[in-house]
């Protein structure tokens, strides 16, 4: 939070410190903050566990199914798309995300929760850290159909065994502490979202 701040707390060795920057734990008590101090953090981007769940209905005429797709204990290095979560590196622009956690500046550094911007290189502020590393567990409703089938009293007098009307949509719904991208492809492009209308008949 400040010079003072920097001078009482153990020397970070990854670059220059300055106000607003990242500030890590000593964790073997030396007095210096570098690579014996790294440690396993976070989870990998594999799930611990997967699960998958089919859910349909029938009533008179009607119908709906649905696929429901969970992934649990993984987590998103944000690092690896650096263009969105990294911002002036490599003219990468200063995306919403990055806008939205209120990077440190003197005058809101008492709020803030995101370190300091600068065009210059800074090594410190980019170490691979639990700051980098969130959670993107997920529940997705991966598929939705809603149908409804015309009664047979009236597809016999076209001579149409059956005549169904449906509405389909695929990545409708996501729900995830992962806000800022789609939980389960951190780079690339997210999880196309689709609504489509139709009608099968069956002669």
């Amino acid at each position: 939070q400040s010079q003072e701040d920097i001078d009482s707390s153990p020397v970070q060795q990854f670059g220059t410190v300055k106000p607003g920057d990242m500030k890590f734990l000593d964790r073997n008590h030396d007095g210096y903050i570098n690579k014996y101090d790294q440690g396993p953090i976070g989870h990998s981007v594999l799930p611990k566990s997967e699960f998958g769940l089919s859910l349909g209905a029938h009533y008179k005429g009607f119908d709906i199914q649905g696929v429901l797709q969970a992934q649990l204990g993984r987590d998103n290095y944000l690092g690896n798309n650096p263009s969105i979560y990294w911002p002036l590196i490599n003219d990468a622009k200063i995306s919403t995300y990055v806008k939205d956690h209120n990077p440190w500046t003197e005058q809101n550094k008492a709020t803030a929760n995101y370190p300091r911007l600068t065009t210059i290189s800074n090594s410190n502020n980019y170490q691979s850290s639990t700051f980098w590393y969130k959670n993107a567990d997920f529940l997705r409703l991966r598929s939705l159909e809603i149908g409804y089938n015309l009664p047979m009293t009236l597809t016999s007098r076209v001579k149409i065994e059956k005549i169904r009307f449906f509405l389909r949509a695929m990545n409708l719904l996501t729900v995830s502490n992962f806000t800022y991208g789609d939980p389960e492809t951190l780079g690339g492009y997210p999880a196309m979202k689709s609504c489509n209308v139709g009608i099968n008949i069956q002669f």
